[in-house]
Formats: structure tokens, C-alpha cells, sequence
């Protein structure tokens, strides 16, 4: 039992009747699975004295007889009970539904948005589900403010580009952080620059099942990210799995499928067209087509058509998902095992091209029954296969579309009437395979000593391995290659093991009524092992020996091992004063095995503070509109180490073998001396409730300052190396303005209206480079501009004279465009009627990018397909267009690459994009019944339905031409519990 106050007894100089005193004790348990609630707050209303529930559940508060008790804890709704003269008074809590009060996930802890001192965005498990995505990060785009999220191709399995609050580093990494069930994981794919498929770099994130998924957490402030020291410069994302519930065991089956199409492309010549541009061409050029130089005019079929874009990403992919999860255990074990299997394909020609992949996961977790031990371990594991081709085929819609692809009996054409070509299609012959197994565990483990300490201990394990292999056969190459032997294969194998050790302890105190202490300290002992390895084998005997390095003459070796060690202290202390006044401190004490002697720790910390003016007594006989009101703020120094391994010592390289031995050669020059680099976070926020919370409205301004910058530094070249890594006072700013609003117009029985909304202002500065102009980088960077710019001529215009592109080559590439988003946001609407629920989301961009046209190989006229747009072109002396004339080369050529670094090729690609549309039935009654089940819930979701945008080109998001945009998907399932 805990008793922190007393009633006094109120003075007066009346004699009046004074009400008895009573001592009121009970339980205070969670409505959800019965447990006790430790650490809930009793306040009594009329005298404002506070006590605190013991690890039993238990609590002890003076009171009189007609006082009202209120009862809150973190994820709970508020409860008030009247004494009643009642000596004992049991409360049951119920989970809140309030936004300000459900429970999130911090650094080492949990808190509310209520009580939070820092910046944390959060996605739910019910947002994820609503999206058929197969990469977790692809959930949080648009949701999040100050998260940037691209998705760089319409691949499965391809990575994201992911930022918290801009770009920090000028060079050594703008990942975050990212933790899951307390064990930090991959931020960077393993994938081998050797076995590349055409996805590029797998994403590591693709072996994590968005359905076991609890939610996701965006820390983003120093007072939220500081703890983690170094490594939470660029942010940290904290990723929270499912856990089993107390109650009966139950089974749930979600089972869904779909197909996905390209969204949007731009329109390209027919063959009409087609013909017309290079017969313009040769004529603008004086020159003669002949065999050689124009086959596609002279020796192919003019009348043929073949529409290479629909042959090549025109097709149909198709997703399956099923997921099965069995839940349940008593009130001291709970546990949840669940398994999942996904396959998806592609739009690319192919029957057999798929990503798949098959993941487990168990959750146990134990509680004693003294309620003094809990424990819990987590263990996933994952598996894929990737066989996705070795190129992208969006660069290969341009194939002249009077070239042929097949013969009349199905096979590929090489030549058409003795002119020989390559094939597109040839890349379905090449053969390309990823493997992929995760595993991740974590066991975490907590004894409460009494008298407000708590011991913890927190472990974890992972191992990620990616195998891959090419085979590329001589059919790749042609009927016309000349050497039959040219059969080659690539090997790759990539193995990255960790683990981590966190023993915590914390303790809890009442100083008075109203003042709460918690603190914790703890440590952080960490180790990562990376092995690579790679063979690439060519001039195979034999075709059939194309998947073993035993049948190649020559192979070319590769491996590397990186170690990586890191230990830290860390501590936090929390001061809570009547729930109004809230103050935090962070510290860590950080060392990385990536910096030399003497330079390898550094110390980080932050302080957070908030003041919910909102329970001031002044502000609680008010009748407006306001129902909370909460400013806070806050300051730190967080570093970066992702600098890569061994980079502080002389590192070699080998040379070709000579004789059989090879030889060593210098390739990095040491530098001992640099050291970390320094984030500071400064943050104001203002979070603003009305009408009871019904309307949430949060702002709140940043700015980052990341210095000591670790850069590549030039050399003279009588060193023998061009450059060397070393800390300059490089200093780059990242400044804006978070908008988030949280309504509930609706809330009824029956039916119900919710709508979040959130808008990111962000603007990125170097604002000092000392010796900018001497450096490798002068040309990549300017001070006062920001990172993401791009240097680019002045474009004037195409000359009426001679039709070409031209640009002011007085003054250079002198001018800088920012490419980085101006804003960005969502907006998303939830409604829910009787059982049918339906939710649309809306993601939108501001943002400048370069062309389709510009992202082209070649210039109109060439002996390639090109957007049907630039047939608007210049003809004829005195001509106005904004497109050059169609030529073969020549001048015309060197006009197409200065306007590709011109002015003229970025254009706006800003966006709005009915992102997520989710629509579902939640069967009940007698239609449940009958079926003997908990729950039926049918349900159809579209991703990336609709884009709006004057963008030339195909997607604005990847602003490539020749990268496959997002797909379009349309999935249909259904849920049942047993």
C-alpha cells in the first residue's frame, strides 16, 4: 500500500459541520484483461491530493465521505467514482479512445500524447491493415509530418527513401534509426552491386510482416531521440510487434488478393510518327539514311506496330496475402504465434516472376504471480525468394516500334531482313535469384525490487543473410555473338549478425502530492559482424555448369569483413508535477569502434518541457471552447557515426594476380584524428484541444544544426591520394513548421466521422563550408543554398535559326534549383455506419523535378521511340517551339545534353494522390452466428488510385522515365476469427 497525502482540514472562521474523514483504499484494474494497473494516478477532486497504485493495483488516498475520486493512467479513459461514504472503492479502466490519451511508444518507455515533452508521430496497426503493401514504410507515407517517405520504383521488394525532418549530413548518411521490439535492425540493404536484380537494393524491410505490427513510431526531436545518442541524429523508428491478450484462445485468418497496372505513363509515337521523325531527322541532318544507319526506314517492315510499352510493363501483376495468427493465454501468460505467406509479381512479361515470402512470429509474455517478474520473448523469422529480372524494363518501352519481338512461331527476333538488332526480351533469358532469411529476437525482462525500483534487462539477437545469383546463358547474347562461350555467372552472399545487451534500472517516487520522479539509467552493449562475399565466373565450358563456379576458366574474387562494436550509459530523469508542469532530461555517454584512439566517445543529452496550462485553477471554471492546452519545447545534441567501418585507419586493396600471387596496394589514407558528428535540435510545439478533444490541433517550428561535418577533403596530388576523410566546420540547418489537426465531427451509436490532417514546411541551408571553393565538392555545393540542389544552366530558349536548344554559356551552370519538397502532407477521413467502414486517404506534394524528357538516353531522331508530345517540334527557320529539331546526332546532341542540366528540364512535380481508399463489412448477428465465429469482416482496398499533377513525364514521385512508377493495386479479402 501507498499513502503520498493527507486531507488537511479546510480553516474557517463559521463553525460549520465538518464532514468525517475516511481513509478509502481499492484495486484499480484494466477492463481489457483484468490485470492490475500499476503506477495509475487517484486524484481527489475536491482537495486535489494524489496517490499512486502499487505494484499490486492497489492505492490508499484520505478523503470525505461525499469527495470524488478520478482515476488516470497512460492508454486509459479518465474515471470518476463517488465516495459515497464507501471505504473502499475497486475501479475498472477502460482503454481510451481519446487520441491525447492512447499509449506511445517512446525511447525505453511509454508515455501519452497527454504527457509527451517531445515530437512522436504514430501509426497504428488499424492504418497499416487498411494498406496492401508489403513494406511496412510504404504505411507511413504521407501520415507522418516531418517523415518523408519515396518508394524509388514499383517493384516488389525495392527500397524507400526515408527522412525525419530533412537532410543532415553532407556525406555520412541521413538514415534514421530503427528499432524493433527494443533490437535495432538493418537500415541499409545487403544486396551486392554483382547480383542486383531490377529492383535494385532489396529493401530489409521486406521481411518484416506489416500484419504483426502493433504500431510504428516516429521520434523525431532531441528530447525523444537524444537517448539514443549518436546513432539518433537522423531520427529513430521504433516498430512495435502484436502481443497476445488474456482470454480465451482465438484464431484469426486474413486472407486477401489482387492485381496491380502502371499508373502512368506518357503517350509515345505510333509507328507513323515514328517513321516521319527519323526521315525528318536525316533531312534536318543532310544526311543519306542508308542500311546501316536506318535499317528501321529501310530493311523493317514500315507498316508493322509493336506497342513495346504495353509488351513490356503492360501486363497484370498479382498479389495473394494470407495470414494466420493464434492469440490467447491466461491472466499470468499470454502468448500469440502467427505465420504469414505473400506472393506478388510483377507487370513485366514472364510467367514465373514473383517476390515471395514467408514469415512466423511468436510472442510470450509472463507475468508472476506476486506481479514483481515479467518477461518477454519475441522471435520472427522470415524467408524470401526473388526472382525478379536483372533489369528494369521501363527503359526499354523506346524500342522503335517497328522493331519485331517475335517470330510467327513465338521466338525472339534478332534480325528482320538481314539487319540484326538487340532485343529487349533477351532479359527474361537472364536468370536472377535472391534469397533472404531474417531472423530477430528479443528477450526483455523486468523485477520489481519494491520501494519504486524496477531492474531490467533487455537482449536481442538478429542474423539477416541475402544469397544471390545471375546466370546469364549464351540466348542472352544472340544468335549473331561470336563467342559461344560468353555463358557468365555471378555469386554474392551477404551475412550480417548482431546482437545487443541493455541492462536497465529504473525507480518511481512521490515527493509530495502533486510531484512524481522517474529516472532511469541504464547501458548499451552492442556488436555487429558484416560479411560479403562475391565470384563472378565467366568462359563456362558448358551451359549446364552456368549455377557453379566449377565449369568457369576465369573467376574474379571478392569478400570483405566489417566489425563494428558500440557501448554507451544512458539516464533520464522525468519530473511530473500535478500532470501540468512535465520536464525531462536525457544524457548518453557514446562509443563506436569507427573512430580512433582517443576519439572514440562523446556525450549527448537534451531537455524537454512542457506545461499543460489547461490544469491551471484559473483555467478550470472556464466554459470556452478550449479543453486542453499544452506548450512545450525542447533542446539537445544528438551525433552521427555512419561513417562506415575502419575508416580512421590505411586500408589496401589487392592488385591482379602476377605470376598466380596478387599484391597489395594503399587506397585509403589514415586519419585518426576526426570524430563525431554533432546534431543540435532546438524545438517549440503548441497542442491545442476543443470541444471536449473532439478537435486536436498541434504547430510546432524546428531547427536542426548538424556540424563538424565528416567530409572527403581534397589532397594535393603529390600525396598519391586525392582526398581524406576529416571533420571540417561545415554546418547545414534544417528549419520548419509541423501542422497536425485530429477531428472527430461525427460520434454517434451508429455512425461516426474522424479526420486527421498534416501539413510539413521545410527548408534545408548549408550555411557554412570553409574552403568550399578549393574542395572536391565546389561544384556540388554552395553556401546559403540547399544539399539537394542541382547546378544548371540558364536555358534561353531554341534558336529560330537553327532549332536547337540553347543556354547562356556566359554565365555556366550558375543557377540552382532546390529539389528538395517545399511541403508535403495528408490528408485522411474515416467513416464507420452500423457495420460498413470506409476510409480515404489523400497524399500530396510540392516539389520541383526534372522532366520526363530530359530523363531520356536520346534526343528526338535517333533510332529510338520518344513521347508522342514532341511532335510540336521545330521545322523550318523562324519556327517557335520549346522542342528541338528531330536530328541524328551531330550539334543536336551536345544541345540535348546542356538542356538535361538546364533550367528548362525541371519542371513541377508537385502532386496530390488518392493514396489509400479502404472499404469494409463487419458481418454480425445471426450471419456470425450461424458460422460459429467471432468475427467476419469482408473488406476491398486500392492503393495509388488516382494522381493529379502537371508533371511531364510518367510518375512525379519517381521522376524517372525510365524507372517503373507505382503500381495502381485493387485487393479484395476477408478477416474471420475463431
Amino acid at each position: 500500500m501507498c499513502l503520498y497525502a493527507r486531507a488537511q482540514p479546510e480553516r474557517s472562521e463559521i463553525p460549520i459541520a465538518v464532514e468525517k474523514s475516511l481513509t478509502v483504499s481499492g484495486t484499480v484494474t484494466s477492463a481489457a484483461d483484468g490485470r492490475a494497473i500499476v503506477g495509475a494516478t487517484v486524484t481527489n477532486g475536491r482537495t486535489r491530493i494524489h496517490a499512486i497504485t502499487d505494484r499490486l493495483g492497489e492505492y490508499r488516498i484520505s478523503a470525505q465521505a461525499g469527495d470524488i475520486l478520478v482515476f488516470s493512467f497512460v492508454g486509459y479513459k479518465e474515471r470518476k467514482e463517488a465516495i459515497n461514504g464507501r471505504a473502499s472503492v475497486d475501479v475498472s479502466m477502460e482503454t481510451a479512445d481519446n487520441t491525447l490519451d492512447e499509449t506511445v511508444v517512446i525511447a525505453y518507455g511509454t508515455t501519452s500524447r497527454r504527457l509527451n515533452t517531445g515530437s512522436v508521430g504514430r501509426v497504428t496497426s488499424q492504418t497499416i491493415a487498411k494498406q496492401p503493401v508489403g513494406n511496412p514504410l510504404l504505411a507511413l507515407a504521407g501520415r507522418i509530418p516531418g517523415l518523408e517517405i519515396n518508394q524509388t520504383n514499383g517493384l516488389p521488394g525495392s527500397t524507400v527513401n526515408v527522412r525525419i525532418r530533412g537532410r543532415n549530413s553532407i556525406q555520412q548518411g541521413n538514415e534514421p534509426m530503427y528499432i524493433i521490439d527494443g533490437v535495432p535492425w538493418l537500415s541499409s540493404s545487403l544486396t551486392q552491386s554483382q547480383t542486383r536484380g531490377a529492383a535494385g537494393d532489396i529493401s530489409p524491410f521486406n521481411s518484416i510482416n506489416p500484419a504483426d505490427i502493433e504500431s510504428i513510431e516516429v521520434l523525431k526531436d532531441a528530447d525523444a531521440t537524444a537517448i539514443y545518442g549518436s546513432r539518433g541524429a537522423n531520427g529513430v523508428i521504433l516498430i512495435t510487434t502484436k502481443r497476445g491478450k488474456a482470454g480465451r484462445t482465438s484464431v484469426d485468418v486474413n486472407l486477401y488478393t489482387g492485381m496491380g497496372r502502371v499508373t502512368r505513363t506518357m503517350e509515345l509515337m505510333n509507328t507513323q510518327q515514328y517513321l516521319e521523325m527519323r526521315r525528318e531527322a536525316f533531312r534536318n541532318d543532310g544526311v543519306e539514311p542508308t542500311p546501316a544507319n536506318a535499317p528501321d526506314l529501310l530493311l523493317w517492315d514500315t507498316t508493322r506496330y509493336v506497342d513495346w510499352k504495353k509488351l513490356m510493363i503492360g501486363n497484370t501483376a498479382k498479389l495473394g496475402d494470407v495470414q494466420v495468427a493464434l492469440s490467447g493465454g491466461s491472466e499470468g501468460t499470454q502468448f500469440r504465434l502467427a505465420g504469414s505467406y505473400r506472393r506478388e509479381t510483377t507487370v513485366f512479361p514472364g510467367d514465373d516472376l514473383a517476390d515471395r515470402r514467408g514469415a512466423a512470429q511468436l510472442n510470450i509474455n509472463h507475468r508472476s504471480a506476486d506481479d514483481r517478474l515479467q518477461a518477454n520473448v519475441s522471435v520472427g523469422y522470415s524467408g524470401g525468394k526473388n526472382n525478379l529480372i536483372t533489369s528494369d524494363l521501363t527503359g526499354q518501352i523506346y524500342t522503335p516500334p517497328v522493331q519485331p519481338a517475335y517470330d510467327a512461331s513465338g521466338k525472339l527476333m534478332w534480325s528482320d531482313n538481314g539487319s540484326s538488332f538487340v532485343n529487349p526480351l533477351r532479359y527474361l533469358d537472364q536468370k536472377n535469384t535472391s534469397l533472404t532469411q531474417n531472423l530477430i529476437s528479443n528477450l526483455n525482462v523486468q523485477y520489481d525490487i519494491g520501494f519504486g525500483l524496477q531492474l531490467k534487462a533487455n537482449t536481442g539477437y538478429t542474423v539477416s543473410r541475402i544469397s544471390a545469383e545471375r546466370i546469364t546463358p549464351n540466348a542472352y547474347y544472340g544468335p549473331s555473338a561470336a563467342n559461344r562461350n560468353w555463358g557468365a555467372s555471378a555469386f554474392s552472399d551477404a551475412n550480417a549478425k548482431s546482437w545487443i545487451i541493455e541492462p536497465q534500472l529504473s525507480y518511481a517516487i512521490a515527493l509530495s502530492d502533486a510531484d512524481r520522479i522517474q529516472a532511469l539509467v541504464g547501458a548499451t552493449l552492442r556488436e555487429s559482424i558484416n560479411d560479403l562475399s562475391a565470384v563472378q565466373a565467366s568462359d563456362y565450358s558448358n551451359e549446364a555448369l552456368l549455377g557453379t563456379i566449377n565449369g568457369a576458366a576465369s573467376l574474379v574474387n571478392s569478400a570483405s569483413h566489417d566489425l563494428y562494436r558500440y557501448q554507451s550509459f544512458f539516464g533520464r530523469i522525468n519530473y511530473n508535477r500535478a500532470d501540468k508542469y512535465l520536464l525531462n532530461f536525457t544524457a548518453r555517454r557514446d562509443g563506436s569502434s569507427r573512430f580512433g584512439t582517443g576519439r572514440q566517445y562523446a556525450n549527448f543529452g537534451a531537455v524537454g518541457a512542457a506545461w499543460i496550462f489547461t490544469k491551471e485553477s484559473w483555467f478550470e471554471n472556464t466554459d470556452g471552447l478550449l479543453s486542453f492546452g499544452k506548450v512545450r519545447g525542447s533542446y539537445g545534441i544528438t551525433g552521427n557515426d555512419n561513417i562506415g567501418n575502419y575508416q580512421y585507419l590505411d586500408t589496401y586493396g589487392t592488385t591482379n594476380p602476377y605470376q598466380g600471387i596478387a599484391g597489395l596496394y594503399p587506397n585509403r589514407l589514415f586519419n585518426a584524428d576526426y570524430a563525431w558528428e554533432t546534431n543540435r535540435k532546438l524545438e517549440a510545439a503548441l497542442d491545442l484541444g476543443f470541444v471536449n478533444d473532439r478537435l486536436l490541433a498541434s504547430v510546432a517550428w524546428f531547427r536542426n544544426r548538424s556540424g563538424n561535418q565528416l567530409l572527403q577533403d581534397a589532397l594535393p596530388t603529390q600525396v598519391g591520394f586525392s582526398n581524406i576523410t576529416r571533420n571540417l566546420p561545415a554546418l547545414v540547418q534544417n528549419t520548419g513548421w509541423e501542422f497536425e489537426l485530429h477531428t472527430v465531427p461525427i460520434q454517434r451509436p451508429d455512425f461516426s466521422w474522424s479526420s486527421e490532417f498534416n501539413l510539413t514546411l521545410s527548408r534545408n541551408k548549408l550555411l557554412e563550408y570553409p574552403g568550399l571553393a578549393e574542395s572536391n565538392n565546389a561544384s556540388r555545393y554552395e553556401v546559403g543554398k540547399p544539399l539537394d540542389i542541382v547546378r544548371l544552366w540558364l536555358y534561353t530558349g531554341v534558336d529560330p535559326a537553327t532549332g536547337l536548344h540553347t543556354v547562356d554559356m556566359e554565365t555556366g551552370q550558375t543557377v540552382f534549383y532546390d529539389i528538395t519538397p517545399r511541403y508535403y502532407g495528408g490528408w485522411n477521413h474515416t467513416l464507420t455506419y452500423r457495420g460498413f467502414e470506409a476510409s480515404i486517404f489523400v497524399q500530396f506534394v510540392k516539389q520541383k523535378k526534372v522532366n520526363g524528357l530530359a530523363t531520356l538516353i536520346n534526343a528526338p531522331g535517333h533510332r529510338y521511340n520518344v513521347p508522342a508530345l514532341v511532335v510540336d517540334r521545330w521545322q523550318q527557320p523562324g519556327d517557335i517551339s520549346s522542342t528541338q529539331r528531330y536530328a541524328t546526332g551531330g550539334d543536336a546532341a551536345m544541345a540535348f545534353l546542356r538542356y538535361r542540366a538546364s533550367t528548362d528540364a525541371y519542371t513541377d512535380a508537385s502532386f496530390i494522390r488518392l493514396k489509400n481508399v479502404s472499404l469494409a463489412y463487419q458481418l454480425t448477428g445471426l450471419a456470425v452466428g450461424n458460422w460459429h465465429l467471432n468475427r467476419c469482416r469482408i473488406y476491398a482496398q486500392g492503393q495509388n488510385l488516382l494522381t493529379l499533377t502537371r508533371y511531364v513525364g510518367n510518375d512525379p514521385e519517381t521522376g524517372n522515365a525510365n524507372i517503373l512508377p507505382p503500381l495502381r493495386m485493387v485487393t479484395m479479402g476477408i478477416q474471420i476469427t475463431l
